[in-house]
């Protein structure tokens, strides 16, 4: 972290103002469960150029997901689903959600 290299003396303050320009903090997509769907959607038309179909339960399990690797991990499961020619989506495919940990295990 560069603030703490300032600190320690191991980086110029003028050099870090200069690298770290504006910051902006995003929210993670967890704390942002309103734009999920919309989200989720754009990312689905993008890949196949038309709108997904999306049932109620499956749009509830997609907003309720915690996303631990936020909107690339939303990305890659639009990615699945599209290139798995899913244009009806249904509560089954929102287990696809399910990313192995660390470990390997669900």
């Amino acid at each position: 972290p560069l603030a703490a290299a300032v600190e320690n003396g191991q980086v110029r303050a003028d050099l870090r103002a200069r690298l770290e320009g504006e910051v902006i903090v995003l929210p993670a997509l967890k704390d942002c469960k309103e734009i999920i769907l919309e989200l989720f959607c754009a990312l689905y038309a993008k890949k196949t150029g038309k709108s997904p179909n999306v049932s109620a339960s499956f749009a509830e399990k997609l907003c309720l997901h915690g996303f631990p690797l936020n909107v690339r991990e939303l990305d890659t499961f639009a990615q699945r689903l599209a290139q798995a020619a899913h244009s009806s989506l249904q509560i089954g495919h929102a287990e696809l959600l399910a990313v192995p940990s660390a470990n390997g295990k669900r």
